[in-house]
């Protein structure tokens, strides 16, 4: 008896109209109902940035808050970290987070704690294939996501230094440890970086070296504007060593 009464419960179902124009077409498109941004608060783990399906890049922002969360993002929090290219979704761990780049205006600052910027929500936008983000050092931040690759678009002050700062050391918060204050360790990994002539950084990052969860991710950007100088920090809050080729990134 239990058995016929879900078919017809089913049946019911197939034949419930769903709202749309005389001649059955929908009056927007289905993609444009998506909200990205459901699960990112609570315990959802969910990130905001767009992705491609079984795509090796995931843009998200990484934010800074009371709360450590698994993905790296919280929609109740008021500061960004960074935006990074590697994320795993609802997972019960903080993992991932690797390769984060922040934009900043101003002296360089190499402290995440330091670097990171407020933003107000109302800025905030995310859909299927993108996200956008007016941070309040002045940078309107644009993402979106191929098969294989990452583009940020970044909009800077026109009176301010620009920089761009490539934190490959650092992966989500509590991403390397396990205990109660999760948030204040803003992750460690081993990197490498190679700046090549024309302003492309190449690089590996190993992130939780001596751990189990050990995996290597090799990464190369590029960016649209060679930059006017480049060096690499090779400690949190460490000064950069201008002109510096290559060299170890371990946090």
């Amino acid at each position: 008896m239990r058995r016929r009464l879900s078919a017809a419960v089913a049946a019911i179902a197939l034949v419930v109209p769903v709202p749309g124009s005389a001649d059955g077409s929908f009056g927007e498109e289905m993609v444009d109902l998506v909200d990205p941004m459901i699960g990112t608060m609570g315990a959802g783990f969910v990130f905001p940035g767009p992705a491609v399906p079984f795509g090796m890049v995931q843009l998200s922002p990484d934010t800074d808050g009371p709360t450590a969360y698994y993905t790296g993002y919280a929609y109740q929090d008021a500061r960004i970290r960074g935006f990074s290219h590697v994320h795993t979704q609802s997972m019960g761990v903080p993992s991932s987070g690797e390769v984060p780049v922040m934009p900043t205006v101003g002296p360089v600052a190499t402290n995440v704690k330091t670097y990171q910027s407020t933003f107000q929500k109302a800025t905030e936008r995310a859909w299927p294939g993108g996200y956008e983000v007016a941070l309040d050092n002045g940078v309107r931040v644009e993402l979106t996501a191929g098969l294989r690759t990452g583009l940020h678009r970044y909009t800077f002050p026109a009176d301010r230094r620009a920089n761009i700062v490539i934190d490959a050391g650092r992966t989500v918060a509590g991403g390397t440890l396990i205990g109660p204050d999760l948030q204040n360790d803003p992750g460690r990994a081993e990197a490498r970086l190679e700046h090549l002539p024309d302003g492309t950084v190449v690089g590996t990052v190993r992130p939780n070296a001596a751990g189990t969860r050990e995996y290597t991710v090799f990464f190369a950007l590029r960016p649209s504007v060679a930059p006017d100088r480049f060096g690499i920090y090779r400690s949190r809050g460490g000064a950069p060593e201008e002109g510096a080729d290559a060299g170890s990134n371990e946090r």
